[in-house]
């Protein structure tokens, strides 16, 4: 069993939606609980400060441990959540990870696909094609780029696809020509 296979076994149920539902419920779920911690962090300093305002060793006897058994307690749930807040975000991170190479891989597909066309003397006799059709593969390209592609479709696609002629679209015989020679 391959990666992808073992990928698909394992979030294959999972759908666009619940992810988004996911995201849009963390994205309030996660500044609720900041709001939480400061607060939780604004109790704490309070406390602080009444102990030392109230100075009085005698009044404070008992108030003084339940102030610091609660600010251990609330300090303790802090830390918990925390961890349950960077173990979300770095599930997040894993996620957007895979996600960006899987995008990556496709457009890399679409690009070679396209190379595979446009840069075959087959198919493409006129080593030609659109403004269009030249916009739709720059485009892909830029996407490539932009999560991190590099390698063979730089180094073999692209040479050929910037040596193809450009024809505008407002040439209409000139493209009926060219798809006309195309298989």
């Amino acid at each position: 069993m391959d990666s992808h296979e073992a990928f698909l076994q394992v979030f294959g149920d999972i759908r666009i939606t619940d992810i988004l539902i996911f995201i849009l419920a963390l994205g309030y779920i996660i500044p609720q609980l900041k709001k939480a911690i400061l607060w939780l962090k604004g109790y704490l300093r309070q406390t602080d400060r009444q102990e030392a305002a109230l100075g009085n060793a005698e009044k404070l006897g008992d108030y003084h441990q339940q102030s610091i058994d609660i600010r251990n307690k609330l300090q303790e749930q802090i830390e918990d959540l925390q961890k349950a807040i960077n173990g979300i975000i770095e599930r997040l991170d894993r996620r957007d990870e895979l996600d960006r190479v899987r995008r990556m891989n496709k457009t890399r597909s679409q690009l070679i696909q396209m190379f595979q066309f446009y840069g075959s003397d087959e198919h493409n006799p006129q080593k030609a094609w659109t403004a269009m059709e030249a916009d739709a593969f720059w485009k892909n390209f830029q996407d490539y780029e932009e999560d991190g592609g590099d390698g063979y479709v730089h180094t073999d696609v692209e040479p050929v696809m910037r040596s193809l002629k450009e024809i505008p679209m407002a040439e209409q015989e000139e493209i009926v020509r060219l798809m006309q020679s195309r298989r």
